[in-house]
């Protein structure tokens, strides 16, 4: 399962290495030309072997090679874990459930402990006011941004409404008003993580030690759980128009 994995990612990724260190040089032209022919002459040639290994976001990890390939390595470690996760839930479901809650509540804690260390702002933009705006890359983003632990907790949350949807067998256990009720939170949950931290990122005030921490550990996991409870109930055929939505065939194409 594991070779796998790494079979189907790691062919494609490496090509991808190789474009990044010898051939976007000749690729593009604009202003942004001199800071990513940088990346790929200097990150990609000293530090390939730890995006083919998928070790990247903690060797080495301010010095990335493609921006966003800290992301596979967080994916590929989660898949690692979750084998051990998924035996125990389904061996010991009670302590299993436990593990996961203890696993997720521990990654939002070093989500807290980094933003409080850093004085993070809201972590989505770094202090940007525009995806336009360049980062700059810094211990936090090592610390933070990278890093799987800080990260797990989204993935944990998923494989808690994975082991809920196989406990369900098919039925969903909340009546109609319980659904509804859940549907309503779920997409308050949503905008509130959205468009609660307005004002910090347009600049309108500084948010407070606290109020960052407490958004950059929680936003994450409020969205995920959020979210989770959307697929249980599309799955669970409680999602109606949203369901039949995002069932569309046209989807498909998009999804391979």
């Amino acid at each position: 399962m594991y070779l796998h994995r790494y079979i189907r990612l790691t062919p494609a990724y490496g090509f991808m290495l190789l474009f990044y260190t010898c051939l976007m040089l000749y690729s593009y032209d604009g202003p942004l030309k001199p800071v990513n022919t940088a990346i790929g002459d200097a990150f990609c040639s000293s530090h390939w072997y730890a995006n083919i290994l998928y070790v990247n976001n903690v060797v080495k990890p301010l010095e990335q090679c493609a921006p966003w390939s800290w992301y596979l390595s967080d994916d590929f470690q989660y898949f690692l874990l979750t084998p051990f996760v998924v035996y125990i839930l389904y061996r010991l479901p009670v302590g299993g459930v436990i593990l996961s809650v203890a696993m997720v509540m521990a990654s939002i804690g070093s989500a807290i402990g980094a933003s409080v260390k850093y004085d993070l702002g809201v972590a989505m933009f770094f202090g940007r006011t525009s995806f336009l705006d360049p980062v700059e890359i810094t211990d936090d983003a090592q610390d933070y941004y990278y890093a799987p632990w800080t990260r797990y907790q989204s993935f944990g949350i998923g494989i808690l409404f994975g082991y809920c949807l196989w406990r369900c067998n098919g039925k969903m256990p909340l009546s109609k008003v319980g659904n509804v009720c859940m549907w309503v939170i779920s997409l308050g949950i949503m905008l509130a993580v959205l468009y609660g931290p307005y004002e910090l990122i347009a600049g309108k005030r500084v948010g407070t030690v606290a109020e960052t921490a407490i958004y950059n550990g929680f936003g994450r996991t409020g969205w995920s759980i959020a979210l989770g409870y959307i697929i249980l109930a599309c799955c669970l055929e409680s999602g109606g128009w949203v369901n039949e939505l995002l069932s569309w065939p046209g989807f498909v194409p998009l999804a391979e």
